[in-house]
């Protein structure tokens, strides 16, 4: 998917209507500036100012650490276009006090909220839209799956896959869950992709990540097992980028009996999920859900099924990061000690609810974010004084039909 497919498409048929230019969110990074913000739309320096500014952050999580982009004196943000002074331009077309202000994003989270305060310190009416940015971004880069006869598959050779390429002080859930596999030695059941930095490096990592989330009782056991941890291991590629998360693997994923999706966002009970937790159900598999607590209730509300019948799920409701860890790693421990007759019985036994989340993934699901952006920008913008006078119900409505068809 191109980067910017959906964010032109909601820029041509809506935004563009009313003068409203667009940036998004693109790389990112753990330190200054973050992101770099690109535009959407050709900007011209010479024509009257737009009536507004849309931001489309919903590709990766919103940090706290990140939260000084939002101060318009600090110049941390770049862009890409080569106007007068970029970042000034950029700050002119968000910040300028006169101009509408919506923002897109695609997590339920204190940091949005966090967002919002700051915005309104600063006498900044802004309409904050959720929406499910990676569901409609993978209903796309995975369409063509739909045409493929994907079957449950009858046998398999491993007992889990897991995807965890991208280590930071971010994302040291997966450094976590990557030593409980080593130590077991489940990590000989499965087929793991993790890209560690050097030793050094993943030191650093680790402190980072404490003070950023505490449990220093798990930074000093980590770092006494630190030797356990560099060695990287690979499913597909040594040179992970990503592009990869606009493909799924089907062959490789359908070797393991079970998908251990280690998402991107783990902490403060921030609900945002990616690309990652579609790829079982495009492969046709079971999974587990390595991500932020309450994270499997958020995905079960878009009307997916998930197995409580088959195993605890409650590891979801675990407030605590590194007991949500475990408890994850816990069931796949016992998920390793049934015999493979008794894992191929378990899968027969779950053919209906795979079917179905693949099914509901073609077919339903489109219609239930496309309602759910929409409705959520009627919200937004009947609550914000700017915003209330000025859109017409009937463009909205035709954003909808867009984006459907």
């Amino acid at each position: 998917m191109n980067l910017h497919y959906l964010y032109k498409k909601i820029y041509n048929e809506f935004l563009k209507k009313y003068r409203i230019d667009a940036f998004a969110t693109d790389e990112f990074s753990p330190t200054p500036p973050y992101y770099l913000i690109r535009s959407v739309n050709e900007l011209q320096k010479n024509y009257s100012v737009p009536y507004g500014s849309a931001l489309f952050m919903d590709q990766e999580p919103i940090y706290r650490t990140f939260l000084p982009m939002f101060d318009d004196d600090n110049g941390v943000v770049t862009s890409d276009y080569d106007l007068n002074d970029e970042s000034i331009l950029w700050k002119f077309r968000f910040f300028a006090y006169l101009l509408k202000l919506v923002i897109f994003v695609s997590e339920k989270s204190q940091e949005v909220e966090m967002v919002r305060k700051k915005l309104l310190y600063g006498n900044r009416d802004v309409a904050i839209v959720y929406y499910f940015y990676h569901g409609l971004a993978s209903l796309d880069n995975y369409r063509e799956y739909w045409k493929q006869d994907i079957q449950v598959p009858a046998s398999h050779d491993k007992l889990f896959i897991c995807y965890q390429n991208v280590v930071n002080s971010y994302r040291w859930h997966r450094i976590q869950f990557q030593l409980r596999m080593r130590e077991s030695g489940l990590d000989q059941q499965g087929l793991i992709s993790y890209n560690p930095p050097n030793k050094e490096k993943l030191e650093e990592i680790v402190k980072t990540a404490t003070m950023r989330h505490g449990n220093k009782p798990m930074e000093k056991y980590v770092l006494n097992k630190i030797d356990m941890l560099t060695e990287p291991s690979y499913i597909d590629t040594e040179s992970p980028n990503g592009a990869m998360s606009t493909f799924i693997d089907i062959e490789n994923c359908q070797r393991a009996f079970v998908h251990v999706v280690s998402e991107t966002a783990f902490y403060n009970g921030k609900l945002h999920l990616t690309e990652k937790i579609f790829k079982p159900i495009v492969a046709k598999q079971p999974f587990l859900l390595l991500g932020a607590r309450g994270c499997l209730k958020y995905f079960k509300n878009y009307g997916f099924k998930t197995f409580e019948n088959f195993w605890d799920e409650s590891y979801d409701d675990i407030n605590d990061s590194v007991k949500r860890v475990d408890a994850v790693f816990a069931e796949l421990m016992k998920l390793s000690k049934l015999s493979y007759e008794e894992q191929c019985a378990m899968r027969e036994q779950m053919q209906d609810i795979l079917e179905y989340n693949w099914n509901h993934f073609f077919h339903e699901f489109k219609n239930i974010v496309v309602d759910e952006l929409t409705d959520n920008m009627r919200l937004e913008f009947r609550k914000s004084f700017y915003w209330k006078n000025f859109v017409k119900q009937e463009d909205i409505d035709h954003l909808n039909k867009v984006l459907k068809f």
